[in-house]
């Protein structure tokens, strides 16, 4: 599928990466590229930017998600429970593997030093939609407004609470943006 790619649409996947690892996440989410999206030019920036998104209350819109979420899911008064410390788990695993261990992202890392960061499911998901996408408009390639219309197939909570709470109104996004592909395919 990744050969259908425009040089567009490959580079909003490997900006999702680099937005996602910017951030601290430890994985790639539709919300990252529509950050990727927005930050490079095309139909999908173009929709946006119709819509009043800009990357910085974007990123600051993700980034509080991210916040929201990352409350700790261990319930320390749960484990003490079952015996378990988790503060003496913690001081532990800092002790024998540094500082924050617990808290770095996976990923392996590559020869360039940058942490590969998997793509969560949904993120899949919406690439794998923006595929149906073009072929529902009849198109041999997947561009970055086909990306942007899989997230907005998908409805991912995370994307559309970034968009809504930057200003978007969905529906109209989705009319502009492939409005626009409609166009530039001509």
């Amino acid at each position: 599928m990744f050969e259908r790619f425009t040089q567009q649409a490959r580079d909003a996947v490997t900006g999702a990466q680099q937005e996602a690892r910017d951030l601290g996440h430890g994985r790639v989410g539709p919300e990252h590229l529509l950050l990727a999206l927005l930050a490079c030019d095309g139909p999908a920036a173009a929709a946006m930017r119709a819509q009043g998104l800009e990357i910085t209350a974007m990123r600051a819109a993700v980034a509080r998600l991210a916040a929201d979420a990352s409350a700790d899911p261990l319930d320390s008064e749960a484990l003490r429970t079952l015996g378990i410390d988790l503060d003496a788990v913690r001081q532990a695993t800092e002790q024998t593997f540094g500082e924050g261990a617990l808290d770095a992202p996976p990923g392996r890392f590559r020869a360039s030093g940058k942490r590969h960061l998997p793509f969560a499911p949904s993120a899949k998901k919406s690439l794998e939609l923006s595929l149906r996408q073009a072929l529902r408009l009849k198109h041999n390639y997947i561009g970055a407004g086909h990306v942007l219309l899989g997230i907005l197939q998908d409805r991912d909570p995370r994307a559309v609470r970034v968009l809504v709470e930057s200003g978007a109104d969905i529906d109209e996004l989705r009319t502009e943006v492939t409005r626009s592909i409609a166009t530039e395919a001509a």
